[in-house]
């Protein structure tokens, strides 16, 4: 038998210094860029762009975030077997992240930027990269459905939920905000707004380590009846 142990504090630790490892690469990359006119470096600049797709930093926060939808997956079917009253938004969490990995991934959300521009007649200020109407839209109507959820996990995962939720929320709408209402400034320097960019993706990163220490801690503390197990089926050992 082989069992696979998984220390929620040292996969945060690793997760961590790996986002700050990859953010600065972005500094020095668009630091090279913006002040030193270093062109592309070999590529190696887009390929540290966390405002770019399908590069390091998209693939790290994309499979992050696909973590959390498998342990929370993981933590449904558990809590599905207990005919826990909370299966459900557990389900719901897991299906939840599996679209922000595939979002993080495909970037779907900054297609409504220019619809929602037309609709409100949105040319600058806070509001320029409009798809946040949705994302506050959408942030309501989860806190709404998810408050007694919240309010009946343990203390310690709760703190742990809602610090992750904090850090992740004040990256990808509060500073996406503080960066869209720069961007619609007339003297809007282009190295200035990939800082704002920055900050942003950084704290979008930690929330989701925290988010998956948490889960983790929860899985190991409140997950008992859940196993893995690999054999071949019985029709390819005869």
């Amino acid at each position: 038998m082989i069992n696979l142990y998984i220390s929620p504090k040292k996969t945060a630790h690793f997760l961590g210094w790996a986002a700050v490892g990859l953010m600065l690469c972005n500094i020095i990359g668009k630091t090279s860029r913006y002040v030193l006119g270093h062109g592309e470096l070999l590529g190696f600049i887009d390929l540290f762009d966390v405002d770019q797709e399908f590069n390091l930093p998209a693939l790290y926060s994309t499979l992050n975030l696909l973590a959390c939808s498998i342990l929370l997956s993981v933590i449904a079917i558990s809590k599905s077997q207990l005919r826990d009253r909370y299966a459900a938004h557990w389900k719901g969490l897991a299906l939840i992240f599996l679209c922000l990995a595939i979002d993080e991934w495909m970037s779907f959300h900054e297609r409504l930027i220019l619809p929602l521009r037309s609709t409100f007649g949105i040319s600058s200020g806070p509001l320029y990269f409009t798809w946040v109407i949705a994302g506050f839209v959408f942030l309501s109507i989860f806190l709404i459905a998810y408050f007694k959820f919240i309010l009946a996990l343990p203390k310690n995962i709760r703190w742990l939920f809602l610090t992750a939720g904090a850090i992740y929320i004040s990256g990808v709408l509060g500073l996406e905000i503080a960066g869209g209402w720069y961007a619609s400034l007339p003297t809007e320097k282009e190295f200035t707004y990939h800082l704002f960019n920055a900050c942003e993706e950084f704290l979008e990163m930690a929330g989701i380590v925290v988010f998956i220490y948490a889960l983790l801690r929860y899985t190991t503390q409140h997950v008992k009846n859940v196993s893995l197990i690999f054999k071949e089926p019985s029709s390819a050992l005869e």
